[in-house]
């Protein structure tokens, strides 16, 4: 269950970092779709029932925030 979740946010700070990585190099793709992705994971990690409670708030918080870039 831990690994489960711990697996969870590596996945979404990779794919933050994927769409970071393609910012600095002025990559031609779509950046939105990088960030789109990291929205997904969030939305995907905050449904789990396992983060019911202080944790998915804080994974709510940290979503708007990275739909606000």
């Amino acid at each position: 269950d831990r690994a489960d979740r711990a697996y969870q946010v590596l996945s979404i700070f990779a794919a933050l970092l994927r769409y970071r990585g393609g910012c600095e190099r002025d990559d031609r793709t779509n950046p939105r779709h990088g960030l789109d992705r990291v929205l997904e994971l969030l939305d995907l990690t905050v449904r789990d029932s396992r983060w019911m409670g202080g944790r998915g708030s804080e994974l709510l918080r940290f979503r708007e925030a990275v739909a606000a870039l």
